[in-house]
């Protein structure tokens, strides 16, 4: 289980800034199966403190991220999110990550990593657009 408070901001300037801070519980459920698999269930709960940027922002991000998480033996890791707001508006975003074995830069590894989202909420900025779905391929380098 962790909590906490959380500041979210997109860092822009005066009329193109915009914040949230909430407080926040996420419980975590893990199973893990006999080839090392294992399944992660992680369900993030918070209230809005302040909002003021943004009054409506629950109508399109709700009270929850709804996270879903499988890792194959940290050869393939999936993750679902997917949030749901009050006036039935939402999105939903899937990451999955394939580790490169061969490709290591000293105490790191490199992953391939493909995304795509699909919603309202994207960004803090628009959290009440509903953009074209985006699907992205890239990078990343973890320890």
């Amino acid at each position: 289980m962790r909590f906490g408070l959380e500041h979210e901001s997109n860092g822009g300037d005066a009329a193109n800034s915009r914040s949230i801070n909430t407080v926040f519980i996420r419980p975590e459920w893990h199973h893990t199966f006999a080839n090392r698999h294992e399944m992660q269930f992680m369900p993030k709960f918070y209230s809005y403190l302040e909002k003021d940027e943004n009054p409506d922002i629950a109508q399109y991000r709700g009270y929850a991220d709804w996270q879903l998480r499988y890792d194959a033996a940290g050869e393939w890791v999936t993750t679902l999110i997917g949030r749901y707001g009050t006036s039935g508006k939402g999105s939903l975003q899937v990451d999955l990550s394939k580790r490169l074995r061969d490709l290591r830069f000293g105490p790191v590894g490199g992953y391939f990593h493909v995304q795509y989202f699909t919603g309202y909420g994207e960004s803090i900025l628009d959290y009440n657009v509903r953009r074209k779905s985006q699907l992205r391929i890239g990078f990343a380098i973890v320890p």
